[in-house]
């Protein structure tokens, strides 16, 4: 929490771009089936963890995350905090009303949080919500931190497309939170947040929901018995392959518009830095990138990781990523993290 609460504090400070993504148990599998919402996840300068499930799977995996961190904590940290120089808030979506009244009690409370403004745009499309006007609007506010609350799709996609021209610190989208600040529905105790079960109360609050629970448990369970247990197992049955301690060798040939890297070695967490060092060079130099992991005796969810933000990157400076020459368990791997799609599968 600290370390969101201080990273989100330094965006403020210095009016750099911060987009902030929550993924729970439904980001997760929406993603799963929806390119444009991985993206919108991907191009998140900040990812917390709010869903227990997310926790949980994590430690099956040995994972380093070790702490939910949900929006709504972490509105209400700042909401609560005292500063010199007030946070300045704008509540974009909810229902119509909702926005107006979160605002007006906001603002009322005279703590160290302020509204400077709102907007409903009801259940117009994005390319609708996306009108200059809107966006001037938001701009001319002087906003920190930008609260949309437009569902999770359309919130993603809306701030995916409009982030750059919004002249704001922080934007994320946050839908739970615009009704907690109005006052239409109250959070979940904290014994239900600290044992994982703020989505009964969710339900209990807004029964609409529980199809959506329903739906996400069905598709949860599917995840776990074909990707997260197998993969836990397979991790168990490894670990001394898993420690290996050993430099990646990196070799970068440019061909035309392309950046062969060649890799070689075991590309895992504790031998990622040099890796990281090499390309971060290159990265501005526009090329295509090929890595070739012939020479790549395993990998680990680390290095994936680290291919998801050089995808999201090479993706929003339009060039291309391309992983050829994979072995047989190195393609399970990236099949039992569900990041086939970066192979082109």
């Amino acid at each position: 929490m600290a370390t969101v609460i201080n990273k989100i504090r330094a965006a403020v400070a210095d009016q750099t771009p911060c987009f902030i993504s929550t993924p729970n148990t439904n980001f997760v599998i929406v993603s799963l089936i929806d390119s444009v919402f991985r993206n919108s996840v991907i191009h998140s300068d900040l990812c917390v963890a709010d869903g227990m499930p997310i926790i949980w799977i994590a430690r099956l995996l040995d994972l380093p995350i070790k702490e939910r961190v949900s929006g709504a904590s972490f509105f209400e940290v700042l909401r609560e905090e005292r500063t010199k120089v007030p946070l300045k808030v704008y509540f974009f979506g909810g229902i119509d009303g909702v926005a107006k009244k979160a605002h007006a009690r906001l603002n009322a409370e005279g703590r160290n949080m302020v509204s400077v403004g709102f907007e409903s745009p009801g259940f117009a499309d994005i390319s609708s919500m996306s009108d200059p006007s809107s966006i001037a609007k938001i701009n001319e506010s002087q906003v920190d931190f930008l609260v949309v609350a437009l569902g999770a799709k359309k919130g993603q996609a809306w701030i995916d497309q409009n982030r750059h021209k919004l002249n704001i610190p922080v934007v994320c989208h946050l839908g739970a939170v615009i009704n907690f600040v109005a006052g239409t529905i109250k959070r979940a105790p904290m014994t239900f947040q600290s044992l994982g079960f703020e989505w009964l109360w969710r339900i209990y609050q807004e029964p609409k929901l529980w199809q959506r629970y329903f739906h996400d448990a069905q598709h949860l369970f599917n995840l776990l018995v074909n990707k997260v247990i197998p993969y836990a197992v397979w991790i168990r049955l490894n670990r001394k392959l898993l420690r290996e301690q050993s430099n990646i060798q990196v070799d970068l040939q440019v061909q035309e518009s392309k950046l062969l890297v060649r890799l070689d070695g075991s590309c895992l967490a504790q031998n990622l830095a040099e890796l990281r060092f090499t390309l971060a060079e290159k990265l501005n130099d526009g090329y295509d990138i090929e890595l070739d992991l012939a020479n790549v005796k395993i990998i680990d969810s680390a290095f994936i990781g680290f291919l998801m933000l050089l995808y999201g990157y090479t993706e929003k400076s339009g060039q291309k990523l391309s992983v050829i020459n994979i072995n047989d368990i190195n393609k399970k791997i990236f099949d039992w993290n569900c990041a086939s799609f970066l192979l082109g599968v």
